[in-house]
């Protein structure tokens, strides 16, 4: 199920938390650092596209530096120096209020399409009609701000570097990107959790119907969108598998764990959830992770009973 997004509201809504979040972060700040950034929201989409944007507003300055016609910048000593100039200035973010608030609303909305509709994100920022052209490189970079629907974007992102080409006509690719998509849709996350943490910030109600954009009935915890998963079966640990799968399954990350759970649970098929189990390209023939397949299994079979 493709949500569907009002525009307008989606623009309004994301300056109102954009002016929100500011008025509360500049209290006591004159400017916003990189540190300050990705703690900036308890959203992490949100953070890492404030990063995106910030980098690529960097990337244009400095094409209009060594675009002079009074310096050679190809020049090795230059080249060298100004890279290490570069990396040294990126590593020191320093930004006013005024300066932020457009980048911040910028984030915001393009999380949303993001989080809600991650084929209309791509169509509309990434896939644009008015680039021709895409780099591998590019979809390469993109892939460390990514941060929901990142097993999604991982896998479209091993599709397209098996194809061994290192720019692509930006039809062609979008093409290519729609059939992996809609063969690929149970690899997305559940928009769930996110939307409560937006509406948490501030009240969130974009969703629509239909094309007209009418609005449709607010989206909450208790009313999950995704079909094949109207009554999904927790997975249960215990304290010791809770311990075990973090230490050696997730290497002690409990955030990778937690993260891991939340997707399986919404898989109807144990194919599907076997799918997400691959990514981690764990020894299938170990122990702890046949103990973690088998929890798989019997949550699946939870659910086909309910």
């Amino acid at each position: 199920m493709e949500l569907k997004i009002s525009k307008a509201e989606a623009e309004q809504y994301s300056k109102a938390l954009s002016s929100k979040i500011l008025d509360i972060q500049y209290v006591e700040k004159q400017y916003i650092s990189g540190k300050d950034i990705l703690q900036i929201t308890p959203i992490h989409q949100v953070n890492y596209f404030i990063l995106r944007i910030l980098f690529q507003k960097w990337n244009e300055d400095v094409q209009k530096i060594i675009s002079s016609p009074y310096f050679d910048y190809s020049h090795p000593d230059v080249l060298k120096s100004f890279n290490q100039f570069t990396n040294l200035v990126s590593n020191h973010i320093k930004v006013q209020k005024s300066d932020f608030e457009s980048i911040l609303t910028q984030a915001i909305e393009e999380s949303i399409y993001f989080i809600l509709n991650p084929y209309q994100y791509f169509k509309k920022y990434i896939f644009t009609p008015e680039k021709q052209r895409i780099t591998l490189q590019e979809l390469v970079l993109l892939k460390k701000y990514i941060k929901h629907n990142s097993i999604f974007y991982d896998y479209f992102l091993e599709k397209i570097q098996a194809i061994k080409i290192d720019t692509f006509l930006t039809s062609d690719l979008f093409t290519l990107f729609q059939q992996i998509y809609f063969s690929k849709t149970d690899l997305l996350e559940s928009p769930e959790r996110v939307i409560a943490k937006f509406d948490e910030l501030l009240k969130f109600d974009l969703i629509t119907n239909d094309e007209n954009e009418q609005p449709a009935k607010k989206i909450t915890q208790a009313s999950p969108t995704l079909p094949n998963t109207t009554s999904p079966a927790q997975i249960k640990l215990t304290l010791n598998q809770r311990i075990m799968f973090q230490k050696y399954l997730f290497a002690n990350d409990e955030e990778q764990l937690n993260h891991a759970l939340a997707r399986i649970e919404t898989t109807a098929t144990y194919e599907a959830a076997m799918q997400i189990i691959k990514y981690y390209n764990w020894d299938m023939d170990n122990e702890i992770t046949q103990e973690f397949c088998q929890l798989i299994e019997s949550k699946i079979h939870r659910s086909d009973s309910n």
